[in-house]
């Protein structure tokens, strides 16, 4: 809560800057509650998580010709207080290493971006916008404590944005849009008390480099309430799918290192494999 108070002071002497006319700085910050689900494409193993807290900024600048431009942040993640793991390892090949299931799954995502976009359509009735996106991605995750997967990306977003006045005081809002995505997948471990390594000179992780492109589809519905000429108050529901290929395969050694052992050289890689995500969030806008 710190932070979010924070956050907010922050953006406060932006606020003052907004104007109704059309050029001027923008800006909308939500928080809220997702559920994850993810599955392999050959549905041996599968893993649903529940409560992650989410968190995203994004603000900049439009200019009367309707050209804007600006920046994002997201985090997600945190959170993950129930989960639901069925079928196989995630990381195929790690079947015969030392591992345990565990109630608890870690998940963390971190987004950073530049924005770009040009808002087609302005009044008091409704708006439509086109905006683009440059991110930097990247996401760990633990479904078998202590193996861990991350993923690191470069991603390029395009959606459409639009609001239509339904009440006085009222808008229904939506977005849709695509992304595509190219970075590693990183096999590694994830704990605290130094049992699993892997390679020789004993690595946190090993990098398996996806064979393909990451692929995303997501949209949003919003309830808009215009609180006055420059700030809106937003409840938004949105949802997301990412599908991943295949990583390639990478041949290691592993070490034992709480029982002082070697375990041999393994093969590892990380199935093909979708995520989706579902949430709602409180924010608003300016």
């Amino acid at each position: 809560m710190q932070k979010f108070k924070f956050l907010i002071l922050f953006l406060l002497p932006i606020l003052a800057f907004a104007q109704e006319k059309s050029s001027g700085f923008y800006g909308t910050f939500d928080t809220g509650v997702e559920y994850l689900n993810l599955q392999t494409s050959d549905k041996k193993s599968k893993v649903n998580k529940g409560n992650i807290g989410t968190l995203r900024l994004r603000g900049g600048y439009e200019w009367d010709t309707g050209w804007r431009f600006g920046v994002l942040f997201e985090r997600s993640g945190d959170g993950a207080t129930s989960s639901d793991f069925t079928g196989a390892p995630f990381v195929r090949g790690a079947e015969h290493l030392p591992y345990s299931r565990s109630d608890g799954v870690f998940a963390n995502s971190l987004l950073l971006g530049l924005q770009g976009g040009y808002h087609f359509v302005r009044s008091h009735e409704r708006d439509l916008y086109v905006n683009f996106y440059l991110n930097s991605v990247s996401n760990t995750q633990t479904l078998i404590f202590p193996i861990a997967n991350y993923d690191g990306s470069t991603e390029f977003k395009l959606e459409l944005e639009g609001r239509q006045l339904v009440l006085p005081k009222w808008s229904l809002g939506y977005t849709i849009g695509a992304s595509i995505a190219k970075g590693a997948q990183g096999i590694g471990t994830f704990d605290d008390e130094k049992f699993l390594r892997f390679g020789v000179a004993g690595d946190d992780e090993i990098k398996a480099y996806l064979d393909g492109k990451i692929w995303g589809l997501y949209g949003d519905l919003k309830w808009i309430y215009h609180a006055n000429s420059t700030i809106d108050f937003v409840v938004k529901w949105d949802v997301k799918a990412h599908f991943y290929p295949q990583s390639k395969a990478v041949r290691t050694s592993a070490f034992d290192i709480l029982n002082n052992r070697s375990l041999g050289d393994v093969t590892l890689h990380t199935p093909k494999y979708r995520t989706f995500r579902s949430g709602i969030s409180l924010g608003f806008a300016f």
